[in-house]
């Protein structure tokens, strides 16, 4: 599970990792002000643009800094009390204390701030502080209301010195890409289209779906872009391919207004199914060959996704877990908290947490009411009561379409033991289904050596030449290729 990536199950808000934007209809950053293909058109009545101060606002930069600093020193109810009110009920000091002594754990502790960067968005303004721990650089982002007051929080890897090798099966002079974007107000996504480059078209066309968590349209994690890696693989090849921005990435603040109700069709479902209509829409794409590439959670919502949408000509899914989603968080919790051989005080104590609120997901009686404190990784019940009348399996075996199954080995997430060897055994008698194991491989499907964990995906990597290269296999096996 990614976001998918290590530091999301230490997030306190898992699907927006506390990033309150101002409300507003505006663009976002990584939005395209001109999208060259887009499957809406501007609203009749547009919203109001956003609030602009009349005097440039106080920089917070100094502020956010300390904030930092506070972290350094373990100061949680010094950072408390900066809180703004909506900050101050989402996030008390012992789950601050947690997240963080479960971060450090893995990235040892903080040792300096490095840099500090400034952006400002109508009357917010985020902070971003690029620290560098004993293993690890992590962005530090706190974001400010108008007032100074602690609006948003959230950790997230930083791009490290080094260049990752380079991929064979890229070759830029190929394709070429345009910003697009699709779906409906107020939740338009951003993305690109990858298309082949002096090939005749129409073309057969795959869309990513992400993993856990607010992931960019390139499911980026530290200095490693997957997503660009298979579309550019993929499109060099001769396939077009769609890649976005998620909705919980570019749409948190509204996401947060009814966040008790999420659950994986407006997190991710909902959201394929308008990518794929965007496509068949473009007279460039095949519209009976489009793919569905899920990769972890998006993996395992590719059978739900398939169910809906009958005429895919197939689906691929990489690192997808058969098992329920708390028994994955409390495996991973329990293999990262013992890597060192030893599982300290603090440790034991966030392993028990994380295991009464995997029972208490598990109850008969969970209701819809039921505060979100009380459950896994900040995730309201409406998820928890998803997720549990929805078994992959059982829907994958409903489907006749062709189905690629993928495993890296060596990945600690979603398991070849666990995981795996019940797609295997389940669907092993299906003509319709093709599995590979690939040995070495992480949960990002990019080698590595040792024992397993969270810190080599820091270190620049592309994903495997193998795995790019199955998948197109895959795909030209279903007359995706002319």
């Amino acid at each position: 599970m990614r976001r998918n990536s290590w530091f999301f199950l230490l997030l306190f808000c898992v699907l927006f990792r506390c990033e309150k934007k101002p409300e507003t209809s505006a663009p976002a950053a990584s939005a395209p002000t001109a999208p060259a293909a887009a499957s809406v058109a501007p609203p009749a009545n547009p919203k109001p643009a956003p609030e602009v101060p009349a005097v440039p606002l106080e920089d917070f930069t100094p502020k956010a800094k300390q904030i930092v600093e506070k972290l350094q020193k373990k100061d949680f109810a010094g950072i408390l009390a900066e809180f703004d009110g909506t900050m101050a009920k989402m996030l008390d000091e012992t789950r601050l204390k947690a997240t963080w002594e479960q971060l450090t754990s893995h990235t040892g502790e903080l040792k300096r701030q490095v840099s500090a960067t400034r952006e400002i968005k109508g009357l917010h303004q985020m902070i971003s502080v690029l620290c560098e721990f004993e293993k690890a650089f992590l962005i530090v982002k706190v974001t400010f209301d108008k007032d100074g007051r602690v609006a948003g929080l959230f950790f997230a890897p930083a791009e490290q010195p080094g260049v990752a090798p380079a991929a064979s099966y890229i070759h830029a002079d190929r394709f070429t890409e345009e910003n697009v974007a699709f779906g409906a107000e107020p939740f338009l996504l951003p993305g690109v289209l990858c298309l082949p480059k002096e090939m005749p078209g129409p073309f057969a066309a795959a869309v990513l779906v992400h993993g856990s968590g607010p992931n960019d349209r390139d499911e980026t994690i530290g200095p490693n872009k997957p997503f660009r890696d298979l579309a550019h693989g993929l499109c060099s090849a001769g396939f077009a391919v769609l890649r976005y921005d998620k909705r919980t990435k570019v749409h948190a603040a509204l996401m947060m207004k009814d966040a008790n109700r999420i659950d994986l069709n407006l997190e991710t479902i909902d959201d394929v199914k308008r990518a794929v209509a965007f496509l068949e829409k473009d007279k460039r794409i095949l519209g009976d060959k489009i793919f569905i590439i899920g990769h972890s959670l998006g993996a395992m919502a590719a059978p739900a996704i398939a169910r809906d949408l009958p005429k895919l000509a197939g689906i691929v899914m990489m690192a997808a877990n058969a098992r329920p989603l708390e028994e994955l968080v409390v495996d991973q919790v329990r293999f990262l908290s013992s890597q060192d051989g030893r599982i300290t005080d603090e440790e034991k104590a966030a392993l028990e947490k994380i295991e009464r609120q995997a029972q208490k997901v598990r109850e008969p009686d969970l209701r819809p009411d039921t505060p979100v404190t009380d459950l896994l990784l900040g995730l309201p019940a409406s998820y928890w009561l998803y997720l549990r009348n929805y078994d992959p399996v059982a829907e994958a075996k409903k489907l006749t379409l062709p189905m690629l199954i993928l495993q890296g080995s060596r990945d600690y997430q979603v398991s070849a033991e666990k995981d795996f060897s019940v797609w295997k055994k389940e669907l092993k008698d299906r003509a319709n289904v093709k599995f590979h194991l690939f040995e070495d491989l992480n949960h990002l499907f990019m080698p590595g050596e040792g024992i397993p964990g969270p810190t080599e995906y820091m270190k620049p990597g592309r994903v495997s030449s193998e795995v790019v290269e199955r998948i197109i296999a895959f795909m030209k096996e279903q007359g995706g290729t002319k």
